[in-house]
């Protein structure tokens, strides 16, 4: 019978398959039999059974039972043919309504009976359900040959209206006569309202039996990550989805499941933090979490982590951010408190939001040596940047974090109201230094900030001719248009912005002007072409030109 899975199997159920404190288990056989159960669970029960119907009560706050069951062996045949053993149904069934408890009946096949000479065995019998008792032997038209009994099949029923059967074994043949058909016609059947399909197989022989356990309703596995401390490891704990019962609390094991430790938990800035603690500091712990549900049920533990328990170095002081064109500098002092191991370096984490929150971006800006205590980034103007300094040890555990800076008001790189001074030379495409007003113009500099912006400016009286992105390299080159009304003379085209150290930097080319006006127009900046070939974009999401890091900002 094809059966449809149950969703909460989807959800996570793999966690109840754990005995000892998750699990009830049944030993019961169709002769008077005794297992010594071994569980914490207070709903154990250790069964004597010798062929008559019995019942179990599953209690609310189970979700599944594994079963198998064997149906009884047939008789022999009157020559001593032994019969067949019955079948074996092993499937796992899951509760709809976990919050009630559910009542099974349990009825274990009796073993078909022997034929002796002329006298045919007798049919085992099922003490719930005579239709699935075994058929009887055949005795042969001379009244000498006869077959053995069929064994009777093994039979769960449930309040839930379960039904779940092995069927018994074939009896044994006597000369030329069949022995008895086995109870259930040897099929298997199982209907539940939820279950994982049935393995069918043969059983050991003798009567019937049924074991069963029953799994408590556990927690979904939660996630965990470990950091370090002085003494200690903190557990950064979320609850997983999909577990059958909440989570109340969490364990930890340091030895790979042999022992398990509560793990106690508080609340740090609206996060769990679990706190292991009593650890000697430069030794690495490996770690695993399970979540414990308030029936005493677990989930499945996390995948092993490990980290070092160490004393962190300090958090760097006077954090200081400095705007400038396009560009943020940001500088500190030394941590004044040392840690387990000597200073490595620094980390300078940020992140950055649009003026509307939307977009932004979050990572390593840069990273620098422990002698250097200072950072050039690039940042996009309107924007609102945050920073933070954590210190690294040579043994790559983060410090404390410092203060965290905020900066909003980066401008676009300025433009100087009179020529400025220059540091050094800007590269034209114009043919010794000759051009038309209202022609076309190709710069080209070197030397600045890495993804930052330089403005375009010509002189005598400034006049915009648009920005460009620097390259990863530092250099730039852009087409632009100069103003057909520029006056006739000398000008000064200028690239304006800041260098890999955050300072300004201008630089200048003298360009001969014919063909335009004898007035130059103070027009301000003019929409004209501007980015060539070499335009690079500033990385989405907040302008920071960062690599990838392996660490991020603690």
């Amino acid at each position: 019978m094809q059966l449809t899975s149950s969703p909460r199997r989807a959800l996570g159920l793999l966690a109840l398959s754990a005995v000892g404190m998750s699990t009830t288990v049944l030993s019961l056989g169709g002769v008077a039999q005794a297992a010594a159960v071994e569980t914490t669970d207070p709903f154990a029960v250790t069964y004597d059974h010798d062929g008559a119907t019995d019942t179990w009560t599953v209690p609310a706050g189970y979700c599944s039972v594994d079963w198998l069951l064997e149906g009884a062996e047939g008789g022999a045949g009157d020559q001593g043919g032994p019969g067949a053993s019955g079948g074996t149904l092993k499937l796992t069934t899951y509760f709809d309504d976990i919050a009630v408890p559910t009542t099974f009946t349990l009825a274990p096949g009796a073993v078909g009976g022997d034929a002796t000479t002329g006298v045919a065995g007798a049919g085992g019998v099922s003490p719930l359900d005579p239709d699935v008792n075994g058929g009887a032997g055949a005795v042969g038209s001379d009244t000498i040959a006869a077959g053995g009994g069929g064994g009777a099949a093994t039979v769960v029923t449930g309040s839930d209206n379960s039904e779940l059967i092995a069927s018994g074994g074939r009896g044994g043949s006597g000369v030329g006569e069949l022995g008895g058909i086995g109870g259930n016609g040897e099929v298997n059947y199982y209907w539940a309202m939820t279950s994982d399909p049935g393995v069918d197989g043969v059983g050991d022989g003798g009567a019937g039996s049924i074991s069963a356990t029953a799994n408590l309703c556990a927690p979904a596995t939660p996630s965990a990550w470990l950091v370090g401390d002085d003494g200690k490891l903190s557990v950064h704990l979320s609850e997983g989805v999909g577990g059958e019962a909440p989570t109340t609390g969490y364990q930890y094991t340091r030895d790979d499941g042999d022992n398990w430790l509560a793990l106690p938990t508080t609340t740090v800035d609206g996060r769990l933090v679990g706190t292991i603690s009593g650890l000697t500091n430069g030794t690495s712990y490996t770690v695993q979490v399970r979540a414990i549900a308030g029936n005493g049920a677990h989930s499945e533990a996390t995948a092993p982590q490990t980290a070092m328990a160490y004393k962190p170095i300090g958090a760097p002081t006077d954090v200081v951010a400095t705007a400038g064109p396009s560009s943020i500098v940001i500088t500190w002092d030394a941590p004044t408190t040392a840690g387990s191991f000597e200073l490595a370096g620094y980390v300078v984490g940020g992140d950055a939001s649009s003026a509307d929150g939307t977009d932004g971006a979050s990572g390593i800006a840069c990273e620098t040596a422990a002698d250097v205590r200072r950072c050039v980034l690039v940042a996009e103007p309107g924007w609102t940047h945050t920073f933070g300094v954590t210190p690294v040890d040579s043994a790559g555990n983060p410090g404390v974090h410092s203060a965290s800076v905020t900066v909003t008001d980066v401008p676009r790189s300025v433009v100087s109201p009179t020529l400025p001074e220059a540091d050094g030379a800007l590269t034209s495409s114009a043919t010794d230094g000759k051009v038309v007003a209202g022609s076309e113009i190709t710069v080209s500099g070197a030397g600045f900030l890495p993804g930052s912006t330089v403005a375009l400016v010509v002189y005598s009286t400034p006049v915009e001719l648009g920005d460009v992105v620097v390259l990863a390299d530092g250099t730039f080159s852009a087409t632009v248009t100069l103003p057909a009304d520029l006056t006739d003379g000398v000008h000064h085209v200028v690239a304006s912005g800041v260098d890999a150290d955050g300072n300004v930097r201008n630089l200048v080319v003298e360009v001969t002007v014919s063909g335009g006006t004898a007035v130059l127009a103070n027009t301000g900046f003019s929409a004209l072409p501007v980015l060539g070939a070499g335009g690079l974009a500033l990385l989405a999401g907040g302008g920071l030109l960062v690599a990838a890091r392996r660490r991020t900002a603690a």
